[in-house]
């Protein structure tokens, strides 16, 4: 699937080109505002600014499930274990 890609920078530094999830979890701007800030320009709390950087393809799995799913299955059982 095609998704968009920007490119991140913070301050004059190109910290690289992400899609839209990645920049929310690296700068936690609102991801429903990110193409709006590629458009106009301004930076996000006078630090990071953010290009559009064309589409890219992206076969990955969500970062979440990636990322989150030791933790959540630690937390499981340990709820588990605590009800028996």
């Amino acid at each position: 699937m095609l998704v968009k890609s920007y490119a991140l920078y913070d301050g004059k530094k190109c910290l690289g080109i992400f899609t839209g999830r990645e920049v929310h979890e690296k700068t936690g701007i609102n991801i429903n505002s990110i193409s709006r800030y590629a458009d106009v320009g301004t930076r996000y709390r006078k630090r990071f600014k953010i290009e559009y950087a064309g589409r890219i393809e992206n076969n990955s799995e969500p970062v979440y499930r990636k990322n989150d799913f030791p933790r959540r299955w630690k937390e499981m059982q340990q709820l588990f274990q605590k009800k028996s």
